[in-house]
């Protein structure tokens, strides 16, 4: 079971506008603008992270918090309340769904909670290596050498986050933004896994803060 949430169910009609921000990686949703003033004190949510990116990366999810709690204390025109604090007022599931969590807000009076998704972007290679020593029978006779075989490694090609600020008392969604380092950003050489996740946080996380300070 992936860390996080085991179903982010929030229903998200995505009428709204979107549009490319300051580079191909941003996208952009604001669904109600007018709630945007009305929520000061947020509480986040545990970071959903899919098992084949904790695959590339054992650490995605803590790297992604620590990345978005820096960006809040720097940018965050809201109060923040841990996610640990907020599961502590969860009740009767055993299992964490957004509904749950959006309950447990409610009862801690947070005027919103912001959902978080890691992903990663996999790049495939396939080598061929010597897996071995072995015998072969054939017409020509039999044969005894290294094996090698086509072997497929996947490796992290970029870092995508989406984030999602909803009111807590309506689950209405306020806005959401994305940002992906592979079409957003230009890297000389691609930096560790650590490196493009917070600048995959710092690139949805600013749009989602101008929005706070208009």
């Amino acid at each position: 079971m992936s860390r996080g949430f085991a179903g982010l169910s929030i229903v998200v009609g995505l009428a709204a506008l979107l549009w490319s921000c300051a580079s191909l990686g941003t996208r952009v949703a604001v669904r109600n603008p007018e709630l945007v003033d009305s929520i000061q004190v947020v509480g986040l949510a545990p970071i959903y992270v899919d098992e084949l990116t904790l695959a590339v990366c054992n650490q995605a999810d803590s790297v992604a918090l620590a990345a978005l709690v820096s960006q809040i204390k720097k940018f965050g025109s809201f109060k923040m309340v841990s996610a640990d604090s907020v599961l502590a007022q969860a009740q009767g599931d055993s299992l964490v769904y957004a509904e749950t969590f959006l309950a447990s807000a409610r009862r801690l009076n947070l005027d919103g909670v912001l959902f978080c998704k890691l992903e990663a972007w996999e790049a495939q290679t396939t080598t061929t290596e010597t897996v071995g020593f072995g015998v072969s029978f054939g017409t020509g006779g039999t044969r005894a050498g290294l094996v090698q075989e086509d072997v497929t490694n996947v490796n992290w090609g970029g870092a995508k986050v989406s984030l999602q600020m909803v009111k807590s008392n309506t689950g209405v969604l306020v806005l959401s933004t994305q940002f992906d380092t592979v079409k957003g950003k230009s890297y000389w050489m691609a930096p560790p896994p650590a490196k493009q996740i917070a600048d995959a946080m710092e690139g949805a996380f600013k749009p989602l803060a101008k929005a706070w300070a208009k």
